[in-house]
């Protein structure tokens, strides 16, 4: 439902969307790629239409460390309990309750709020849209544990992600999960290819084994029955004729 404020109020409430807005720009990744406006569109279209409070595009398979978010030509979303936090998108409901979880300076990485949030919100509406991939750039080699990037800034993504996952009750063993799939209609559906072990065309010529022609003669046996056959009738006429 939407709330209009007046006033002061509507003052302070620009204020913290102008605030969101650039903590929201500080942790985002600048390594993806989207097919244009149209896609970015049906995507949101997407969320909105079936309510979702958190959700992702899935991603071309380049560059992909999860493999749950793989792009599947077929389904249009996967219901799971893991979005990456590398393009999240949220309703105002969800980003109203996980705002604690991005307005803390202990979380520099951010890493396990993957399945943080997914759980914060018992994993309700929480998913992965086919329909609108996206491409991850960048190589995944690029931000391991191990990269300059958390040397620079002094970060142990590994222990961060185990301290955010254990801090709001989940096991830092947790796996990513898919709970339901939508799959796109018939008539949307990327075509299918031939299986390999079929022919893809018609055999240009006939097989060797088949004659390719009728013969022109008669078998030398047949033809000599047909000469008795002949001579045989030649006489019965002389016969006849005599008598």
């Amino acid at each position: 439902m939407p709330i209009v404020l007046l006033g002061f109020f509507s003052s302070i409430f620009l204020f913290f969307c102008s605030e969101l807005l650039l903590l929201l720009l500080r942790k985002q990744d600048d390594d993806l790629a989207m097919g244009g406006t149209s896609v970015i569109n049906e995507f949101l279209n997407i969320a909105k239409e079936y309510k979702l409070n958190l959700s992702q595009p899935s991603l071309h398979d380049l560059n992909v460390e999860h493999k749950i978010l793989i792009h599947r030509p077929n389904m249009l979303l996967r219901y799971t309990n893991f979005v990456e936090i590398m393009a999240p998108l949220m309703s105002m409901q969800a980003l109203q309750h996980l705002m604690p979880t991005l307005d803390n300076d202990t979380i520099k990485s951010a890493w396990g709020l993957d399945f943080v949030w997914p759980y914060l919100l018992n994993n309700r509406d929480v998913a992965v849209i086919d329909k609108t991939p996206m491409t991850h750039t960048r190589p995944v080699t690029a931000f391991n544990p191990d990269s300059n990037f958390y040397r620079m800034y002094n970060i142990d993504p590994m222990l961060e992600g185990h301290n955010n996952m254990t801090k709001y009750g989940l096991s830092s063993n947790t796996k990513p999960r898919c709970f339901r799939e939508v799959r796109l209609p018939k008539a949307e559906e990327l075509p299918q290819e031939l299986p390999q072990e079929l022919p893809q065309e018609l055999p240009q010529e006939l097989p060797q084994e088949l004659p390719q022609e009728l013969p022109q003669e008669l078998p030398q046996e047949l033809s000599q029955v047909a000469e008795a056959s002949s001579s045989s009738s030649s006489s019965s006429s002389s016969s006849s004729s005599s008598s």
